[in-house]
């Protein structure tokens, strides 16, 4: 301990007994502390050469004060002198006034005079580790903004996994030299979301304030770019638990993935689509996340109705303990949002999502993009297997400067990034139909949103819809430019496509085969559960699909009405879970939303294959593994 502070910690002097109050305590430290402050700013005394000075020592009052502002949690840290420093420096303790920027001091002058002064902190520190405790000046260098990066990456985070090694890895943060540096990371990031909400408060022409707030804000933009988001989650569980390894271990301990995801532990990705459509949201910060995460724990029950919004799937979905049980040991990449009630076909919403997993997806899907993106993994494949045929939705006309009928391939919905995009094949069919202005561009829009007495929609390109009463493919349209209804453009296709070949003369346009030609996977037919599991654990990347009769698959949506009734349901399985009432599959369905996977037995998942085998037209087994050869 710094001279002066253990006894003054220890003092008794002017201090109440112990039946006045805590509130009577503060009061009266806090008269004396302004007291001395007041004395030393009538006499300022600017300490130019701290070096010509002698028996420099923090001002008694000074260090109480500490004792009675800072964090009991890292005042327990205080074993040493060098401890105590290494916490002022990083802004770990406070005063009466909050913050420390300067401290007070005693000193003697050169007649041995004893005077005090205050001086700024970075001051006070620069002199003390010219003196001793040497080793913390070389750990501020490693946590300076040049070098932070590095030594964080450095830095091992232990996460416990059994209770018993929660005290141990508390007990060896508490002895461990960093801890004061790094508990500055948290309270820096703290400082910082403080700051930013205080700025909007600020008049504009408070100058000095926005600047000494603007700093705030930066240095806390520096600390997250430079730490990542896990380590950044893991310190500010540490450094508010120091003295409870308890609840310091309880994030670690639960398997609970909102957990995993609120600790840095696991992807953010795998809350954030369900996250952003119960808040109503298109861009989510990390606290929201959190929150989330937190309902999710609180009320499971909010799974089953939201998180989906815009993104029609099967009603209701699982709650959010199911869930997360499902999404701990779950094995597909589902970085995007997909909308299997807009698309007509299954299959194409299965291969899409087996698509997503070969190769994630870099942009973020939106509820007015979802099926456009489904329905345009399945038109790229078919148009890399040389098969444009394979694509039957087209829109018809006739063209006007050719004096002949013409059809072009279209994708149904919003697509800026396509060329086959519904708003973009129109738009160039329109001047072959009709005299239109040069550039016209085309927008789609429901029923609902257009209102020709907006300014807005009196001039332009519109493709109606009524999206409440059909799917993307299936709704009938109506083109309006300028007001005006075009005539002579008719939608032609059905999207009807087979899953697994239905006969040997055109087993090689199934969408499995083309999908295992041409993204090189190796399929491994899935006979029984040891298969599955065997398969699934070589390696974290496999996967298995497969067609079952949606009766067998969910029997608690789905009842037989006669005999050999079987809906096929295309699905993928991408883990197990293993729980007292035996072992289940993660099975997400093509009419499931894509971030609510189901947890069903392996029964219903052999009796739904077999059903169907028994009524295809080939007897075929539908169930296979899915291997990438490439990364295998």
């Amino acid at each position: 301990m710094p001279v002066g502070v253990s006894q003054t910690l220890a003092s008794e002097e002017e201090v109440p007994g112990y039946l006045n109050s805590l509130s009577k305590i503060l009061e009266l430290h806090r008269n004396q502390y302004d007291s001395v402050s007041t004395k030393i700013g009538r006499n300022p005394r600017l300490v130019a050469n701290l070096e010509n000075l002698k028996e420099i020592q923090l001002d008694p009052y000074f260090v109480r004060s500490i004792a009675f502002h800072s964090n009991p949690t890292y005042l327990r840290l205080i074993n040493d002198e060098c401890t105590f420093y290494s916490l002022l420096e990083s802004d770990l303790l406070k005063s009466t006034k909050g913050k420390i920027n300067n401290v007070m001091v005693t000193f003697l002058t050169k007649k041995d005079k004893k005077e005090s002064a205050l001086i700024t902190k970075n001051d006070f520190i620069n002199y003390i580790y010219k003196k001793k405790c040497f080793n913390n000046k070389e750990i501020s260098i490693l946590f300076s903004e040049k070098n932070l990066k590095k030594t964080i990456r450095d830095v091992t985070y232990p996460v416990p996994t059994k209770k018993e090694e929660c005290k141990v890895v508390i007990d060896q943060w508490r002895k461990n030299s960093y801890t004061p540096y790094l508990c500055g990371i948290p309270e820096k990031i703290i400082e910082s979301r403080k700051a930013l909400s205080m700025k909007s408060n600020i008049a504009e022409n408070n100058f000095r304030m926005i600047r000494v707030l603007d700093e705030v804000i930066k240095n806390g933009k520096i600390i997250k770019r430079n730490v990542p988001f896990f380590q950044r989650s893991y310190l500010e569980n540490l450094c508010s638990n120091l003295d409870n390894p308890k609840r310091f271990c309880d994030v670690y301990m639960s398997k609970d993935i909102w957990n995993k995801i609120v600790s840095g532990e696991e992807d953010a990705s795998l809350i954030r689509y369900k996250c952003r459509n119960i808040l109503n949201k298109k861009k989510i910060s990390k606290r929201e996340i959190k929150a989330c995460a937190t309902s999710f724990n609180k009320n499971p029950k909010i799974c089953l109705e939201y998180g989906n919004k815009g993104h029609s799937s099967l009603f209701p979905m699982n709650d959010c303990a199911t869930i997360s049980a499902a999404l701990s040991n779950s094995n597909l990449i589902t970085e995007y949002h997909d909308c299997p009630g807009k698309v007509d076909n299954e299959s194409i919403v299965n291969l899409h999502r087996i698509l997503s997993h070969i190769n994630p997806p870099e942009s973020s899907s939106s509820k007015e993009t979802c099926a456009n993106e489904t329905m345009l993994s399945f038109v790229n494949l078919q148009y890399d297997f040389n098969n444009e045929r394979g694509w039957p939705l087209k829109i018809c006309y006739r063209d006007r400067l050719k004096g002949e009928d013409d059809c072009k391939a279209f994708i149904p919905g919003k697509n800026k990034g396509s060329k086959l995009s519904e708003e973009k094949v129109v738009q160039d069919i329109l001047p072959r139909v009709m005299n239109v202005p040069e550039g016209l561009k085309c927008e789609m829009a429901s029923n609902k949103q257009f209102n020709p007495a907006r300014l807005k929609y009196k001039t332009g390109c519109y493709i109606l819809y009524n999206r409440e009463f059909c799917t993307m493919s299936t709704c009938a349209r109506k083109i309006i430019v300028n007001l005006k209804e075009v005539k002579g453009l008719s939608y032609q296709g059905v999207p009807s496509f087979e899953y697994f070949p239905n006969s040997f003369s055109n087993e090689k346009f199934a969408i499995s085969n083309i999908l295992t030609e041409m993204k090189s996977l190796n399929k491994r037919s899935i006979r029984n559960f040891t298969d599955l599991r065997v398969f699934l654990d070589q390696n974290l990347e496999n996967i298995i699909h497969g067609v079952g009769c949606i009766e067998d698959l969910l029997p608690n949506f789905y009842q037989r009405n006669a005999l050999n009734q079987c809906r096929p349901l295309p699905f993928i399985i991408d883990g197990y879970v293993e729980k007292d009432s035996g072992t289940k599959l993660i099975i997400r369905t093509s009419i499931d939303d894509i971030h609510s996977p189901r947890l069903i037995p392996w029964g219903f998942v052999f009796n739904g294959v077999g059903n169907y085998r028994v009524l295809h037209p080939l007897q075929t087994w539908t169930l296979f593994g899915l291997r990438n050869e490439k990364k295998n």
